[in-house]
């Protein structure tokens, strides 16, 4: 019995699935979401059961703690990795065992290896090739070097030779070196070598670096066949260049110009003169495609070439 004066009996609606009280229970079974926008407000029972529930995250995504915990997961193990990788890497699995040397002509391999500091057992990972090239092109017969890791134990030098063109006395007390074209010196000469001596043509006095450099740029120039022909390369104040050949012939050069081209003019006279029974005093190869020569006593002579 119903004591509200406003509100009459439940009515009874029977069917297949029951009977529904639509006085007691029709609110619950409205779903208040179902209902057009402000034309009504949630349900106080729904209202009420909901209270304190956290939302519901999208689907496929953590809650913040839960992402925090897998980005910590992860950093820990790249870090692990990390100091693993960086541990093997001081095993013995990266000792040198196959150092080669390529290039040598006066330096030794071993020489080569003790300049570099590459000797068996180093580190390869861990070598530092710019540090070893370095060391190997502060020597003065290494022209320019190369140093290459063979991972995991083996490692490649590469060396280009500087060669000795000329020699040159280097101090008044008459200290004889091995000079480069470039002007290196690279050793004291232990004695008799047979190439061209660099000196200057009005003095006594040792040539200066540039004069020297001058010289031995000459020298370097010189056809090989006929190198041993050469004693001296002479550098006048001014900069001209001449060779004394041996046996008292002097050929002018003039400047550092065309170099290649006035020792093969030199050779075509010499070998004129040779055939054609001609003592010659001087030869001018200023002008390579045009030589000229005089006789021993003064007189000038047109080589046939």
């Amino acid at each position: 019995m119903n004591d509200d004066p406003g509100v009459g009996p439940p009515v009874e609606v029977e069917d297949e699935i029951g009977t529904l009280d639509l006085g007691t229970e029709l609110d619950d079974a409205i779903d208040p979401h179902t209902l057009p926008e402000g034309k009504g407000e949630t349900h106080p029972t729904l209202r009420a059961t909901t209270e304190g529930v956290p939302p519901v995250p999208p689907s496929g995504t953590l809650p913040a703690r839960g992402r925090l915990k897998t980005w910590v997961i992860v950093v820990l193990a790249c870090l692990v990795l990390a100091v693993a990788a960086y541990a093997s890497t001081y095993t013995p699995l990266f000792a040198a065992r196959d150092i080669r040397v390529e290039g040598t002509d006066h330096l030794s391999a071993d020489r080569v290896r003790a300049i570099a500091k590459i000797q068996p057992g180093v580190n390869v990972f861990r070598l530092d090739t710019a540090k070893a090239t370095r060391r190997l092109e502060r020597n003065a017969w290494v022209a320019d070097a190369e140093v290459t890791k063979k991972l995991p134990s083996g490692v490649l030098i590469v060396v280009r030779e500087r060669t000795a063109a000329a020699v040159v006395v280097t101090d008044a007390a008459g200290t004889l070196a091995l000079m480069a074209r470039d002007g290196t010196i690279l050793a004291v000469a232990g004695g008799p070598v047979g190439l061209p001596l660099v000196r200057l043509a009005e003095a006594a006095t040792p040539p200066s670096e540039t004069q020297r450099t001058l010289g031995a740029t000459v020298a370097g120039s010189i056809p090989p066949s006929l190198a041993s022909a050469v004693e001296a390369v002479e550098v006048a104040s001014d900069g001209s260049v001449r060779l004394a050949l041996r046996g008292g012939v002097l050929a002018s050069y003039g400047d550092a110009t065309a170099l290649q081209a006035k020792g093969q003019a030199l050779r075509a006279v010499l070998l004129w003169a040779e055939r054609s029974q001609v003592r010659l005093a001087t030869v001018d190869v200023r002008t390579p495609g045009a030589p000229t020569a005089s006789r021993i006593g003064g007189a000038p002579v047109a080589p046939k070439i």
